[in-house]
């Protein structure tokens, strides 16, 4: 059977079971749903943890901020051309036929990754790399739009089985990739080169996404959604909308090597990177979990159950911060000289870089009303307005207090944005 193209009865098993949970009752499903997207989503997190720490020892701190600002553009890239299908997929994903789903799932990502391919090149030649470089960051980009595709679609339906086999799939793979492209490195008692972890992560991206085979159900509502100029604009302002997440991190680490160099800027990446890695896992985990509660509640016209989950969401962001701060702590209680370790400038830099990444994290469900309504333009605009914001105050910071300056420029940021999507929101109720 060709790759792509499932058995007629998984097909049928995937509407089936959606339709099946329809008739519940809204937040009945929600602690198995959490249960299982928490399983689906903890071993993939701790892979790219592992990834993530494996690359900080094998790689020298300035090689560590030179691979780091080749993966970030790369993501950057993913997340807008990832964002124009995954996104409307999980607005829209159930009220798509058999055509549209193909089209969403395949063409998409694929034609806009081409489009991306001039961005890597002009960011290689700016960064004066070399064309390896560019070879190796640019596959990133079509791979894992085309696995956050088959993610998002997976969850509108509600199949967290096969999410957890996408996800884990992909960080085993990558990070046995990563060992296996490294022993001839360490068996001559050298570092890996830089590029090695961007072939790893393709790699295992790509043996992930041939492994999970995509299942075409076609719509299980009357309505019926195209693929056409509407869905585009809804996927390609959310699309910008994570383009400029993504470069936060991106802008943080040029601001650290503008002003502290390349060796400050891959210390704040070795501590922000499993931090973040943490608190999105157990983001997406609540989000994929509550996300069809919330379109069910909107289908209702239920506006308190909306923000009863919108406030479960923030409330489940808070706790994983929370959570994560404990066991730092216990970490910290179980270490020689624990009180110097406490008071150290990694440390505190840690602790609040903990504390923004958590709130950003509940800035996300905070943005949900805007989302439904499908105002995805005025949630772009918003968050445009928090870079503007944060670039002149983490530049001016980051001269005088290094990378505790970027941190709390990104929090007077996240502050800006939440404030901006209550308003917003409030303007757009109806």
């Amino acid at each position: 059977m060709p790759l792509g193209f499932p058995k007629r009865s998984e097909a049928r098993n995937d509407a089936s079971d959606y339709a099946v949970d329809q008739k519940k009752q809204p937040l009945m499903t929600l602690p198995r749903d959490l249960a299982a997207y928490a399983l689906g989503r903890a071993v993939p997190a701790l892979g790219s943890m592992l990834f993530t720490l494996l690359c900080v020892q094998l790689l020298p701190p300035a090689d560590y901020g030179r691979y780091s600002l080749y993966l970030l553009p790369a993501l950057v890239a993913a997340a807008f051309v990832g964002g124009i299908t995954a996104q409307p997929l999980l607005r829209f994903g159930l009220q798509l036929d058999v055509v549209g789903q193909r089209q969403a799932l395949w063409n998409l990502p694929l034609v806009f990754a081409v489009l991306a391919l001039p961005f890597m090149l002009a960011w290689s030649v700016w960064r004066n790399g070399s064309a390896l470089w560019a070879a190796a960051a640019f596959p990133l980009v079509p791979l894992i739009a085309l696995t956050d595709a088959r993610r998002s679609y997976l969850v509108a339906y509600r199949r967290p089985g096969k999410v957890f086999r996408l996800d884990t799939y992909r960080t085993a793979l990558s990070l046995g990739f990563l060992i296996l492209l490294s022993l001839p490195a360490l068996a001559s008692r050298r570092a890996p080169v830089a590029w090695v972890p961007l072939v790893a992560m393709s790699l295992g991206t790509l043996a992930g996404l041939l492994l999970v085979p995509t299942t075409y159900a076609g719509t299980s509502v009357s309505s019926l959604v195209r693929v056409d100029r509407q869905y585009l604009r809804y996927g390609i302002w959310t699309a910008g909308w994570l383009a400029v997440a993504t470069l936060f991190p991106l802008t943080e680490r040029l601001i650290l090597e503008h002003t502290r160099g390349i060796e400050a800027a891959g210390v704040y990446a070795a501590i922000s990177d499993p931090l973040a890695s943490i608190i999105s896992a157990g983001t997406s985990v609540i989000g994929n979990a509550l996300w069809p509660d919330f379109i069910t509640a909107w289908g209702n016209n239920d506006s308190r159950l909306v923000r009863r989950l919108t406030a479960i969401g923030v409330l489940g962001s808070s706790a994983i911060g929370f959570l994560t701060a404990l066991i730092g702590l216990l970490l910290v209680g179980l270490s020689a000289g624990r009180l110097a370790f406490l008071l150290s400038a990694e440390t505190i830099l840690a602790a609040t870089m903990l504390f923004v990444t958590t709130l950003w994290a509940s800035c996300v469900f905070a943005h949900k009303r805007l989302e439904l309504t499908q105002h995805t333009r005025g949630m772009f605009l918003c968050l445009l307005g928090s870079i503007v914001v944060f670039l002149p105050l983490a530049f001016a910071l980051a001269q005088y207090s290094g990378g505790l300056g970027i941190v709390a420029a990104k929090g007077a940021a996240g502050l800006v944005y939440l404030a901006s999507i209550i308003l917003t929101s409030r303007a757009t109720q109806r």
